[in-house]
């Protein structure tokens, strides 16, 4: 069961943060942090910067795990087998992980948008709130590594949802 959802979770996820950082870098270049003349365009931060370089890397890498494992899926399932208890782990545990990372680039998105994300209306602010959401979700517990972590112990009898 898990490896029916997993994608979804890693999709709805990766889409979140992929969304919070094009928000933030269309409103960093008209932000401004300071007052009077040596006022900075958000945009202008290396702060911001590095922020936007990095999390876009670690968002493409989780994003890229979670594709090559789904694919490893659907060769099996094209190929009329069933997905083993190791695979859908594997599958259970990047959608976590790229919740995980999602989490935290929505996040801090959201702390460099400024006061403006607070509002209802305003797109970050309901990612950020869509991203706890999602990291609610039982099929992205921390359990999923722990699981994971059994198979590559050797630990035989270990099921997917634990």
């Amino acid at each position: 069961m898990p490896a029916f959802v997993a994608n979804e979770h890693a999709a709805f996820a990766t889409g979140v943060a992929r969304r919070a950082l094009e928000i933030l870098s269309a409103e960093a270049i008209n932000k401004k942090r300071g007052y009077g003349p040596g006022a900075k365009s958000l945009a202008d931060r290396e702060t911001l910067q590095r922020f936007i370089g990095h999390g876009d890397l670690k968002l493409r890498s989780a994003r890229a795990l979670a594709m090559e494992l789904n694919q490893q899926a659907m060769v099996v399932i094209d190929a009329g087998g069933d997905i083993d208890d190791r695979l859908a782990l594997e599958l259970r545990s990047i959608a976590c992980y790229c919740t995980e990372v999602a989490t935290e680039i929505v996040t801090q998105a959201f702390r460099y948008s400024g006061a403006s994300s607070i509002f209802e209306k305003s797109e970050m602010q309901r990612c950020l709130r869509d991203i706890n959401v999602a990291a609610q979700h039982l099929m992205v517990s921390e359990v999923a590594y722990e699981l994971l972590g059994q198979t590559h112990l050797g630990y035989t009898d270990v099921a997917p949802m634990g």
